[in-house]
């Protein structure tokens, strides 16, 4: 059916039909129409991405940027740029699935989530005629002419690769940040990926990724240890000691970028490229560790009212910190949100959805310094509860972090104790996921009391040969128990909830992934609801980087995003000395 005064556009093979006026854009027209066609340079027709084939009907004039794309890369005469062509008459095309969006999962454990890959660095590949090198002023100003970039911010580092190129010889390809920042400047490199770094920098671990910001995909990951941790295993202590003084801050600060670098450099190892490759970081952590990174003191967090020196960062330049990746490149912090609930939380519930999922629910981070988010209609409430390092394997005995080797699974079977390790290597300590399975089964053997002591006289348990559970290890879970415990039962009553109103509980962190839901319910770290409203997420801290590092638009979205939460403070309440004294046993919910 025709409609009078209208374009019609038919693509194919599905042969769908969609209208416009004359004289629009036809990328913006396909977008409108839920036609997901790339625009990565943002219409300026200098990336080549929205490429079409035209079967029949009028494209227009050819753009000049068009036919020097055309002619370097040899395309048909009948392929054209979709954000090139304001449209003159009907059009039937079709579009190469290279044209259209990617999206990729950031976050697939329990959950699906996608997001469309947009980042904030982009490649263009430039040619230079000798012409030009007549007309214009300066090299740059090239640059920036072809880039339709005004008074570009360009790095040293860039010009003076600039310096060295022969432009009668070589094409050159450049690196821009955020529509307008040149971070580098290279000799062209088409088939070379950009990479970027998504970072989940925890109190007791890190893990980073190496990622493709073209594909998405995730080229190698690596995990290693926050150091800082001789200097307490938990934040508070880590905040003591950095308040003593200007030197300790600093102190702490190289111990994490050290930390971070050791990872970048496996990570850049594994997939064989120099560091300088590496253009982007997104780093996801909490509060006090995004303080540290800075070389910021945490005296405002180490008392009261408890308040961070910022939430949200413009990124600043990884030279600035030290961190070995491109001296230009961008670091990207995720912002926090209150006190201590910081970026790791803030990326996590991005790489969720929590925002926009349908309540009542909870989120909760089952690490060293615990936090609870719970969503009810349009209100959202968190908390933090400081759990201790026991779930990630610190301050026990025997204990360690989610590796190979350590205990993550325990049952009692035929009167032993029969144990499973991560990635079934040969038993070396015990993990959070462990320690919750062996409490669990010794409460049911009586060999632990549902107060905690243990009914030998021994009064540490034997494992494996050189493996024990100590009573102090026991405190430790307790103490991490009763914390989480207690302040979601507060934060439901707040809202005026029960457990069994919560339409799911989300779990996030290492720890969750290997958790059985059975014995945390037991124990009464987990309230006694069905098992299948609980859902493991994983490492949504270093998803929500991922999503952050992949999606430039995602950043400002979750900064409007956490304004909309209500931080409750836990020790405030008055039944919070009550309440977590009662969570103390190992019980489940009544």
């Amino acid at each position: 059916m025709e409609k009078q005064g209208k374009i019609r556009i038919i693509i194919g093979p599905e042969n769908k039909i969609i209208w416009a006026k004359k004289g629009e854009n036809l990328a913006i027209v396909l977008r409108n129409n839920g036609i997901n066609i790339n625009t990565w340079c943002n219409f300026k027709g200098i990336c080549g991405k929205c490429l079409i084939e035209i079967i029949s009907g009028r494209g227009g004039k050819e753009k000049k940027k068009e036919i020097e794309l055309k002619k370097r890369n040899n395309w048909p005469d009948n392929y054209r740029l979709a954000c090139q062509i304001n449209l003159k008459g009907d059009l039937r095309i079709r579009i190469p699935d290279e044209s259209k969006i990617k999206r990729i999962n950031v976050l697939n454990s329990g959950l699906i989530i996608k997001t469309e890959i947009n980042p904030g660095i982009k490649k263009y590949k430039l040619w230079i005629e000798e012409k030009e090198l007549e007309k214009e002023s300066s090299l740059i100003d090239i640059v920036e002419k072809k880039l339709k970039i005004v008074k570009a911010k360009t790095e040293l580092e860039a010009l003076k690769k600039l310096s060295q190129f022969n432009f009668k010889k070589k094409s050159l390809c450049v690196y821009i940040y955020n529509d307008q920042d040149i971070i580098k400047i290279d000799e062209d490199k088409s088939k070379l990926p950009i990479y970027g770094l998504a970072i989940d920098v925890g109190t007791t671990t890190l893990v980073g990724e190496a990622i493709d910001l073209e594909s998405g995909e995730i080229m190698a990951r690596e995990a290693g240890f926050n150091n800082q941790i001789k200097y307490g295993a938990d934040i508070l202590s880590r905040i003591a000691y950095a308040s003593l003084g200007r030197k300790n801050v600093k102190e702490l600060q190289k111990i994490i970028i050290n930390d971070l670098n050791e990872i970048i450099k496996k990570l850049s190892d594994k997939i064989k490229i120099k560091r300088e490759n590496f253009l982007e970081a997104v780093l996801a952590g909490n509060t006090t560790m995004n303080h540290l990174l800075l070389g910021l003191t945490v005296n405002s967090l180490g008392q009261a009212p408890f308040i961070s020196l910022f939430s949200y960062l413009k990124p600043i330049r990884a030279k600035d910190i030290n961190l070995k990746i491109n001296p230009g490149g961008r670091i990207f912090l995720a912002p926090n949100i209150h006190s201590f609930i910081g970026g790791d939380i803030s990326a996590g519930l991005l790489a969720a959805d929590i925002f926009r999922a349908e309540g009542p629910l909870a989120f909760i981070d089952l690490g060293t310094n615990g936090e609870i988010v719970i969503k009810k209609d349009n209100q959202i409430v968190a908390a933090s509860a400081a759990a201790g390092p026991a779930f990630e394997g610190g301050n026990l005995s025997c204990g360690l972090p989610a590796i190979d080797g350590a205990i993550s699974r325990a049952e009692f079977r035929n009167g032993q104790m029969k144990i499973g390790t991560i990635n079934n290597k040969p038993a070396r300590g015990i993990c959070g996921s462990g320690l919750i399975d062996l409490i669990a089964e010794f409460v049911r053997q009586g060999i632990i009391k549902p107060d905690g002591r243990v009914a030998s006289q021994k009064k540490e348990i034997l494992i494996t040969k050189n493996i024990v559970l100590t009573q102090e290890d026991i405190r430790q879970a307790q103490l991490a128990c009763a914390a989480i415990k207690t302040g979601l039962k507060l934060l439901l009553e707040f809202l005026g909830l029960y457990p069994k109103d919560l339409k799911a509980i989300y779990l996030a962190g290492a720890f969750g992934q290997e958790l059985s839901i059975e014995n945390s319910q037991l124990l009464g770290l987990l309230p006694s609801i069905e098992t299948k409203k609980i859902i493991f997420l994983g490492n949504s801290s270093l998803a929500g980087a991922r999503l952050l590092l992949l999606n430039k638009k995602s950043r400002a979205l979750l900064f409007s995003l956490i304004k909309k939460i209500d931080y409750i403070s836990l020790a405030k309440n008055e039944n919070f000395q009550r309440y977590f004294l009662q969570a103390l046993r190992f019980e489940p919910w009544s």
